[in-house]
């Protein structure tokens, strides 16, 4: 699976965010609250995936495998996820029509 993605959207976090990964969890500091969040599990590997470029539909066959689920399932799961990071402030839709 590729790291390219081809749509002209692409996720991007504020300069706020920090993280730290772990082998079991990754620790989320947003400065604006101060607060850490943990992340575990299944959140953990989207997270990571995302933040290491993969495209929403490799995150979704990624997903689709790890929980053992269809891919319909999976979607809605990652939608789940995606919904809430971006009303939380961590994710930013990015225009990358200047980059292609």
């Amino acid at each position: 699976m590729g790291h390219e993605d081809s749509s002209l959207l692409g996720l991007t976090c504020p300069p706020c965010l920090h993280w730290v990964k772990d082998s079991n969890q990754i620790l989320i500091v947003d400065e604006r609250v101060n607060t850490p969040t943990v992340l575990r599990d299944v959140e953990a590997a989207v997270w990571d995936w995302l933040m290491l470029g993969y495209n929403l539909a490799d995150v979704t066959g990624l997903l689709a495998e790890l929980c053992h689920e269809s891919l319909s399932l999976a979607e809605t799961r990652l939608f789940g996820l995606l919904q809430g990071w971006l009303k939380s402030g961590w994710l930013n839709w990015q225009d990358n029509k200047q980059h292609g």
